[in-house]
């Protein structure tokens, strides 16, 4: 299978966010809900690509 550079750098940055919470999945999520709601305008649901769609 051929390696996706891409693919390989959303890998590596999943592991640094884990690493900087300490490996807590529960503190993961809280930043990143709290960073989805600071970027709330960049922020696409799957409901509205399906009105789209």
């Amino acid at each position: 299978m051929k390696r996706d550079p891409i693919v390989e750098e959303i890998h590596q940055t999943r592991q640094k966010l884990i690493e900087e919470c300490g490996g807590d999945l529960n503190q993961l999520m809280d930043r990143l809900k709290a960073a989805e709601i600071q970027d709330r305008d960049r922020v696409i649901s799957t409901i509205s690509v399906r009105k789209t769609s």
